[in-house]
């Protein structure tokens, strides 16, 4: 599955919630809410099959063209400075192995 995971930055945790992914043989890839152009973002919610919102706040910052795409991972704003914090990484995996991508 083509997985888009976005939070403000796309430093911390997008790119935890992507590590995971990958490491479940997803093609994930981490965007910014707040550096990315509408284009960028339109181009990669094309190509995603699943777009991921790390915080709820994010639905209404970016323009989706197909909101069934969305699925949301509420880890809260970024408390850990480094997408490989093993709390936020339990908080991804914990969502995905529950079926947070159906």
């Amino acid at each position: 599955m083509r997985v888009l995971t976005v939070c403000a930055g796309a430093v911390c945790r997008s790119v935890a919630m992507a590590l995971v992914l990958k490491s479940k043989s997803h093609d994930a890839i981490a965007l910014s809410s707040d550096w990315n152009s509408t284009d960028t973002f339109d181009m990669l919610t094309d190509w995603a099959d699943r777009v991921v919102l790390m915080e709820p706040k994010f639905q209404g910052k970016i323009h989706f063209k197909d909101c069934k795409k969305i699925r949301i991972c509420n880890v809260g704003p970024d408390i850990w400075k480094n997408p490989l914090n093993e709390d936020l990484l339990d908080m991804c995996w914990k969502w995905v192995n529950e079926g947070g991508l159906e």
